[in-house]
């Protein structure tokens, strides 16, 4: 019984893991379609399939799941939150001064046609909850364990639930999955010229890429070491 029990647990953390990467990849080959796309005004970038720029990121993400010891990526962790925390907080404020010229969406409190979306996306919040375990043991001294844990979870559940918020208040139901496809593209243009234009949106554009792709072989290691065990 203690086999089969232990089996289903790693069965769900590696059909989570590897869920996880695959939206990853879905994500950034999405966010690169509309960068290349915006950036050098060639409509052709548009044309190019969705699955030919994701099986063209196994270049980058096969090297880097070849890390066995999660302590060497840690370099990787610090890049990929720097990147997200710039994201992050250019969105919210974009929302805001969204919500400031247009005024507060009106949206209904409970929308049943996409409610398994949102519990889905919710659940998908705690996507890096198979590696708590593997961090502890690369941790120096386990009893600050519990503490960073919670602030952790603390913080991510704080942060989610107000960029939630202001994304739904700023866009209404024309907010989209992907909300840097939402945010307006031509906002802060630094280079404007006929074949490449580059703005503070294609910035965070490109900074959102970087960080899931070295984010990638972090999600993916619990199920790497499921199935070298």
């Amino acid at each position: 019984i203690n086999a089969a029990y232990m089996g289903a647990v790693e069965l769900s953390i590696v059909l989570a893991q590897t869920g996880c990467c695959a939206v990853y990849m879905i994500f950034v080959a999405q966010n690169l379609k509309m960068l290349l796309g915006t950036a050098t005004g060639c409509a052709s970038w548009t044309d190019i399939p969705l699955w030919v720029l994701v099986v063209a990121q196994l270049v980058v993400h096969v090297p880097l799941s070849w890390v066995r010891f999660l302590k060497q990526l840690g370099w990787a962790a610090i890049i990929a939150d720097a990147f997200v925390i710039l994201g992050i907080v250019y969105i919210m404020v974009q929302d805001g001064v969204i919500i400031a010229i247009e005024g507060v969406k009106t949206v209904p409190m409970f929308n049943p046609r996409s409610c398994a979306i949102f519990i889905g996306t919710s659940i998908f919040v705690y996507e890096g909850i198979a590696l708590v375990l593997p961090i502890r043991a690369s941790m120096r001294d386990h009893r600050e364990f519990p503490a960073v844990t919670t602030a952790a979870v603390a913080t991510t559940c704080v942060v989610c639930s107000a960029f939630a918020m202001l994304g739904v208040l700023a866009y209404g139901f024309q907010l989209k999955d992907n909300i840097l496809l939402a945010i307006p593209q031509d906002v802060l243009l630094v280079v404007d010229l006929p074949n490449f234009r580059w703005g503070l949106v294609q910035t965070v554009q490109a900074a959102y890429v970087v960080a899931v792709v070295f984010t990638f072989p972090l999600q993916l290691f619990p199920a790497t070491r499921v199935f070298e065990d």
